[in-house]
């Protein structure tokens, strides 16, 4: 199972990082303008919002800071992440996730029963721990892709920080 793991995040990476990186890296403008049909985000854009988020996180109670940069018709968007604490359990039943670590490490967690699991709303349900889950280091330049209903943790090293683009994918 770990083997078929790591198979498929190396299928992963390869794809997205012919698909994402050349935007991510794009020496273009931040965002052309809605009626442009692409909306471009800088490595150095990206880099002084990492930045401002690593402050964020550190100063916040739970260590996550982010916020959404794109929504798209009719229920995807991207987001700009960092943690510099462990996350909680977390489970989409209407969204894929799809991870693009731009800087720090962390140990993802996937798989498993949840502990203590409450529904918070918009068919989301959070949880203390996983039981039984995969896990896999994660470093900066590694895609991952999570399915709907799979849920996930993410741990960070004492003192290290996590930053990453999500882009959250609608199914139901």
């Amino acid at each position: 199972m770990k083997e078929v793991f790591r198979k498929e995040i190396f299928r992963m990476r390869t794809l997205f990082r012919a698909m994402l990186f050349p935007v991510l890296l794009s020496p273009m403008a931040f965002a052309q303008s809605p009626s442009s049909g692409a909306d471009i985000h800088t490595a150095s854009d990206l880099q002084v919002r990492a930045e401002k988020l690593q402050d964020e996180a550190a100063k916040a109670p739970n260590g996550q800071a982010g916020g959404t940069l794109e929504k798209y018709p009719p229920n995807n968007f991207t987001m700009l992440t960092c943690r510099t604490q462990n996350g909680v359990v977390e489970v989409h039943a209407n969204y894929d996730d799809v991870f693009v670590v731009l800087d720090g490490d962390a140990t993802l967690v996937i798989g498993g029963d949840i502990q203590n699991a409450k529904p918070t709303g918009g068919g989301e349900t959070r949880g203390t721990s996983l039981v039984g889950g995969k896990s896999t280091r994660l470093a900066k330049g590694d895609i991952i892709h999570i399915s709907y209903n799979v849920p996930h943790q993410l741990f960070i090293p004492k003192g290290h920080h996590f930053t990453y683009y999500v882009v959250k994918i609608k199914q139901n």
